[in-house]
């Protein structure tokens, strides 16, 4: 900011009005020729910003501006912060001017703003460039703990009518670091320590890159969620090892194998939490449902989400030897969960044949069925030619790449080697999924090929909500194939392809309608509160 204009003074002090060193944060105070006396009619105001000068004599005043300065070898005062910015994150004590001064000499910012949430330093931009390159920046000028956790880009900063940036009005952060993709998690484990952190840490979606002391996590909390870990897995991990794999895909890898084989149960909580009545989701063809992961992140928070997961995917696991017996078996543990109705079902592809069964079976039992939401799913033609071997493999393989994030078909596979290959590049499954994994897998995907063939459906008296790709762009084809076994259909375009049905865009516009339709069924609280005496 410069030097003092002529007849004016400038000194930065410390909090003993006692001269700093160059080079050193104080506060800067003016004084000299037209400095103000006072606060006019306000002498608490006034005796608390104008303080008597020492160092120019003649019995003056020095005005408190409140701005943190240092100055430079030049003498030239340069801009740190404000007082009044000041605070606490950690133990340590931050200006956050300093941080926005930091911020606004990458190049990338033209405005900026620092904050203190849950423990944790946020910090908002405004301008062109990256969260996780900034940070990078951001490194190289400040100590660890000013840089901020988070980085948030704004299109503008929110302000008061005089014109301050109205801190107040910032959005709040409840996601991971920007400039980190959000990834899922891909099995149990990933699954289960992303429950522990959540519980931790104070973040709601937490991706399975995200760095856990990015996230505003010390060394207080990191004891707290290794002994947590210890505890869920019956493991012994040290304190070290977050240190050395501070991430969920990390800490997972570390944790498989140490594991004690658990009973099978098909039933994954996506996300438990919530009053609603729960949504369940059938996987589909390959056995998994952490396909729905994006999904469940896309609804609200207080929306549980529960999945199917196929039996015959872990070691010693039967196979089911048909849909009915699939669906029964999956019927029993949504009971377990919610006794009665109303019952809300999400089927994608092979899964929403099965979704079907289950809400056929409840419909036969007198349960209510208030949602079944079939996603790019066509009722199944008993009768056909099941496919060879060979074939199966290169339909999964093609499948694998299609929702990966290359989105492109897979060169020829021959072998279990080759598609172990195409599983790990999928970014589906983790990275050390093994050969003998990739062989349970193929057999539960070749079973949800060929059970179709022998199933005749039953009749729903409901309505099936359908969501239709958008490539075929045609709705009617899907809905013509399901009128036999449902009362009516209902349908939504999505456009996107057969493969893309869960990928993050598609998840949320599906979120979205399943929200309304949902949301419709629950009534109001004080008929809760009537129902539930």
């Amino acid at each position: 900011i410069g030097r003092p204009v002529a007849g004016m003074r400038a000194y930065v002090l410390d909090g003993h009005l006692g001269l700093v060193p160059e080079g050193v944060v104080g506060e800067l105070y003016l004084g000299g020729v037209g400095l103000a006396r006072g606060y006019l009619g306000r002498g608490g105001q006034t005796a608390a910003r104008f303080v008597a000068d020492r160092y120019g004599g003649g019995g003056g005043r020095l005005y408190r501006t409140g701005d943190l300065v240092r100055r430079r070898g030049d003498g030239e005062l340069e801009y740190v912060g404000r007082r009044d910015g000041q605070v606490k994150v950690r133990g340590y004590r931050i200006e956050v001017g300093e941080v926005e001064a930091a911020l606004l000499k990458s190049g990338h910012v033209v405005s900026c703003a620092v904050v203190a949430r849950d423990d944790r330093l946020i910090g908002y931009a405004v301008g062109s460039g990256d969260g996780a390159g900034l940070r990078d920046d951001l490194r190289r000028e400040l100590p660890g703990h000013l840089v901020p956790s988070v980085v948030v880009w704004l299109e503008a900063l929110p302000v008061t009518p005089s014109g301050k940036v109205d801190r107040g009005a910032l959005p709040a952060v409840t996601g991971a670091v920007e400039g980190v993709a959000y990834r899922a998690p891909r099995d149990r484990t990933e699954l289960s320590l992303q429950q522990i952190w959540r519980a931790v840490l104070p973040v709601d979606d937490i991706g399975i890159s995200d760095n856990f002391f990015d996230l505003g996590g010390h060394s207080l909390l990191a004891i707290s969620l290794i002994n947590r870990c210890n505890r869920a897995f019956h493991a012994d991990l040290p304190l070290r090892i977050l240190f050395e794999q501070p991430n969920i895909e990390g800490l997972a890898k570390a944790l498989r194998g140490r594991q004690q084989p658990r009973a099978f149960s098909p039933l994954v909580a996506l996300q438990p939490d919530g009053f609603k009545p729960p949504l369940f989701c059938i996987h589909p063809a390959g056995g998994t449902v952490f396909c729905y992961m994006h999904l469940a992140r896309a609804l609200a928070p207080d929306q549980p989400v529960y999945g199917l997961q196929a039996s015959g995917l872990e070691v010693g696991e039967a196979l089911p030897r048909s849909i009915a017996e699939m669906a029964e078996q999956y019927l029993q543990s949504i009971r377990a969960v919610r006794p009665h109705g109303p019952y809300h079902l999400l089927g994608w592809s092979f899964g929403g044949i099965v979704a079907h069964a289950i809400a056929s079976r409840l419909r036969r039992d007198g349960e209510t069925v208030a949602l079944l939401a079939l996603l790019d799913a066509a009722a199944p033609q008993p009768g056909g030619t099941p496919p060879d071997d060979g074939t199966v493999m290169a339909e999964l393989a093609n499948m694998l790449a299609l929702a990966g994030p290359g989105s492109a078909p897979t060169s020829p596979t021959e072998n279990i080697a080759d598609l172990t290959r195409i599983v790990r590049d999928s970014g589906m499954f983790p990275s050390d999924f093994t050969a003998a994994q990739t062989e349970r897998l193929l057999a539960v995907y070749e079973l949800t090929v060929r059970l179709p063939l022998g199933h005749r459906p039953e009749h729903f008296d409901g309505t099936a909500h359908l969501f239709v790709a958008g490539d075929s762009s045609d709705p009617e084809p899907l809905a013509a194939s399901w009128a036999p076994f449902v009362g009516d259909t209902v349908a939504t375009v999505i456009p996107c392809s057969h493969e893309r049905m869960t990928a993050p865009k598609a998840a949320g516009e599906i979120a979205a309608v399943l929200a309304a339709l949902v949301r419709s069924e629950i009534p109001p609280p004080d008929q809760q509160l009537v129902a539930a005496k």
